[in-house]
């Protein structure tokens, strides 16, 4: 499907239209001048821009007039001093009387008329200008005069015209340039089909990527694919923009009293995973052209299962041309819990069938307070399945929460919390030898069991929690991982965090357990940031600790 001119109208007349109330045009200045500082095309922290935007405004007390004057700031209608050498990417003011662009031609751009004077603007793309013409100086963007730049520079003139309110004439760029007509709707791969393709002089940036581009990266319009099969789950997921468009998936499920091997659970994966890629693109109705990156699960997990993944992620990335990120399975999880829930600086507490962690960021990284020293608490409750021999539909640790509900006699365990880390291994080696007996004698029964180790492990878990909360004076907790949906558990957190004027953060079982959706999340989060992984370099590893990666979205 090639786009249309109405199409890209459409598409700039809503990039131009969302905005944050009260900012006027410099607001999009300020955002295109930090993406085309960026080098080899990588999008960088929106954070930055943020951060820039609230030492000239104060973003709190905004209305909705965009003509509010600022005596006390004049800082905020002129560029900061290193971007000397974009000047020309400013939008400029000009007499009312300049004339007015072909419209029949694909020489510029219209953007949105802002202001209620007679001044007219333009939008044009210009390259190698001569500066004794009109067109080759800068104008102020507003009382403020800015310089030129140098007569070898290729100036990106942004111009606006002036139209009705309801008028967006949007030829996109010069005749010369039409020869690379996309053929793909995604609005990423229109803009690099524009690219400036012109040798540049006299910019110490680049300007490879275009302005569309930029403003789309600025708008953090970015479409990832997530591929998740660390374990027994495979998961394939679509996120636009924190918006996840489809997250489907499939667990291999083993009869009752029997685990998941690696090589069951690799040929399971292998069956799938390309039926599930189809599916889940189907489902979020985007064609492969469209995707801007894909995400794939580095490790830590199953070698066999992860090498399932991360072969088909590095051959779709080769056929569609889509750059590879590997990413932590830990993080991954963290990252779509804070995209669930709001969650701004939580104390993590990661419980899955693989790891069980608490964690927080700092500098930089998340670090891990507290850990099991042995076994993940998700691992102890489904041996514990095998040992009773409960059904592993849909999973085990779901049937011991269901048969927990049941339980009303509390069976003592070992509780083992020693300082912030915690075992599990003693208690399942306990049960082991005890239950059998018991339940053969009648004392007690599997729910009784069920209900007696889940409040004995949760508790552990939950006293660490605290003690890092309280260390970190946190007034959020997060639970990710698959025995994170686990409903009580999130009652005893909560209950925790409620006597300490905290908040919990949990999600269902839809973002809990293992998913595609989680990995093209972070995905989507190291890519804004340019972080990928080389082809080369696409490889997985079951050893991949939290506190390895280094988490710079988050600074």
């Amino acid at each position: 499907m090639t786009w249309s001119l109405d199409d890209e109208i459409k598409l700039f007349h809503g990039l131009m239209l969302f905005k944050p109330v009260g900012l006027d045009r410099n607001f999009q200045m300020i955002c295109l001048a930090y993406r085309l500082q960026v080098k080899e095309n990588l999008p960088c922290s929106i954070k930055s821009i943020w951060e820039h935007l609230n030492k000239l405004y104060n973003l709190e007390e905004l209305n909705e007039s965009e003509v509010i004057p600022y005596p006390h700031r004049p800082a905020e209608f002129s560029l900061p001093d290193e971007f000397k050498e974009i000047k020309s990417l400013a939008f400029p003011r000009v007499s009312s009387t300049a004339a007015n662009p072909d419209t029949s031609s694909t020489a510029g751009l219209t953007g949105r008329h802002k202001s209620k004077s007679d001044s007219t603007y333009k939008t044009t793309l210009l390259a190698d200008e001569n500066p004794s013409t009109p067109a080759a100086s800068s104008p102020s963007i507003s009382p403020r005069s800015v310089s030129s730049p140098s007569s070898s520079s290729t100036a990106a003139v942004l111009q606006l015209t002036k139209r009705t309110r309801k008028m967006y004439q949007c030829p996109l760029l010069s005749p010369r340039r039409q020869a690379k007509e996309p053929q793909a709707s995604s609005p990423i791969l229109i803009a690099r089909a524009y690219a400036v393709n012109t040798n540049l002089t006299g910019l110490s940036i680049s300007l490879s990527m275009p302005i569309l581009y930029a403003f789309l990266i600025a708008y953090r319009m970015v479409l990832i694919m997530g591929m998740e099969g660390s374990a027994n789950k495979l998961g394939i997921g679509v996120i636009r923009d924190g918006e996840v468009l489809s997250n489907p998936r499939v667990t291999y499920v083993t009869p009752p009293g029997q685990g998941f091997k690696p090589t069951e659970t690799t040929i399971h994966h292998r069956a799938h995973v390309v039926n599930l890629v189809r599916r889940a693109l189907q489902e979020a109705n985007v064609k492969a052209e469209e995707l801007d990156a894909i995400a794939y699960t580095k490790g830590p997990g199953m070698g066999g299962p992860l090498q399932v993944v991360a072969i088909v992620a590095r051959v779709l990335a080769q056929l569609w041309n889509k750059p590879l990120i590997g990413v932590n399975h830990c993080v991954a999880h963290i990252e779509m819990g804070r995209l669930v829930t709001g969650a701004k600086a939580p104390i993590v507490l990661y419980v899955s069938g693989g790891n069980s962690q608490v964690i927080a960021y700092s500098g930089g990284r998340y670090r891990i307070f507290g850990e099991t020293l042995d076994i993940a608490l998700g691992n102890c409750l489904d041996r514990f399945a095998r040992v009773i021999n409960l059904s592993n539909d849909p999973s085990p640790g779901y049937n011991i929460e269901q048969a927990a509900k049941n339980g009303d006699k509390f069976y003592e365990l070992p509780y083992a919390v020693k300082g912030m880390d915690v075992s599990f291994a003693g208690i399942l080696s306990y049960l082991k030898e005890r239950a059998p007996k018991l339940l053969i004698s009648g004392e007690y029964t599997q729910a009784d069991f069920c209900f007696s180790l889940q409040e004995t492990v949760f508790a552990m878990v939950v006293e660490i929690t605290e003690r890092a909360m309280a260390h970190c004076d946190a007034k959020e907790v997060l639970i990710v991982g698959g025995v994170g949906c686990n409903l009580r558990l999130q009652e005893m957190m909560a209950c925790m965090a409620k006597e300490r004027g905290a908040m919990l953060c949990a999600t269902d079982d839809r973002y809990c357990v293992d998913n595609g959706a989680m990995i093209a999340q972070a995905g989507y989060e190291m890519f804004r940031v340019g972080m990928t992984t080389p082809l080369a370099e696409a490889t997985v590893t079951q050893r991949y600790r939290t506190d390895e990666v280094d988490a710079r979205w988050r600074e």
